[in-house]
């Protein structure tokens, strides 16, 4: 249910792209400016930012002493149980500032409890989210599709071959997707990729690998690909993964 993760030196992210989780997001020192389709906000030291599954967002680092990103990501079949909804009813505040609430985060993610995890998560959905609401139809064909680029080693992927798997024209799949995810079929098949690479290359697999493994079959293209989203390259990536696991 729970992934934590902590850096020390905080990325810029350039190109827009999205979790597939709930990720809820805090720095020890500095600011940050997230952009998101249709707002922009600042991520300060005190203040959490909320990352809703699928939501296109992109940051970059105001002050240059920024340190410490702390973030965790909640699963979202955890998410759906605890909200008791087939879809995701995401929250409706990208930056919150409550004291109570920053405090139980780092609690969280030291302890990584479930129990303290749904407690967590609980009062969140209670505060910051208002009544759903759902396209069911729109929702079951996003989901197959979703199910399929998961399961999918990208050779086959087409817009069109997608649109046939969910029996829908072409044209109302790029609706659909950019309704729900502000973003074409193909610039979301890219960013699973390209953060599949990147959890790989965390997991201590080489740049190639990595590479091949998350779809890519052209090195230039993924180098180019991953520095859009994390504006580092792989190896620059990979040595810096080396160094905070040799330092910390």
């Amino acid at each position: 249910m729970i992934e934590a993760k902590h850096t020390k030196e905080v990325y810029n992210c350039y190109k827009k792209h999205h979790h597939d989780t709930l990720a809820i997001a805090t720095i020890k020192q500095g600011k940050i400016h997230i952009a998101y389709e249709q707002k922009e906000v600042f991520l300060t030291p005190n203040s959490l930012a909320i990352f809703n599954p699928y939501e296109n967002h992109k940051t970059t680092v105001i002050n240059e002493d920024t340190s410490d990103y702390y973030i965790l990501y909640f699963g979202l079949s955890s998410c759906l149980n605890l909200q008791k909804n087939e879809v995701f009813n995401p929250l409706n505040q990208h930056i919150i500032e409550d004291v109570s609430l920053h405090k139980s985060f780092f609690s969280l993610f030291h302890s990584q409890d479930e129990k303290e995890a749904e407690l967590f998560l609980t009062t969140l959905f209670n505060r910051y989210c208002d009544a759903p609401t759902i396209n069911k139809k729109s929702h079951e064909v996003l989901e197959k599709i979703k199910t399929i680029i998961n399961g999918s080693d990208y050779e086959t992927l087409t817009l069109e071959s997608l649109a046939a798997q969910a029996h829908v024209s072409q044209n109302h799949l790029i609706r659909i997707f950019k309704k729900e995810f502000g973003s074409s079929p193909h610039a979301y098949i890219l960013n699973h990729k390209i953060h599949k690479a990147k959890r790989l290359l965390e997991q201590g697999h080489t740049i190639a690998k990595a590479s091949v493994d998350a779809g890519f079959y052209d090195q230039s293209h993924f180098h180019k690909a991953f520095k859009s989203v994390f504006a580092i390259t792989p190896k620059e990536f990979q040595k810096r993964l080396i160094f905070y696991k040799t330092n910390s």
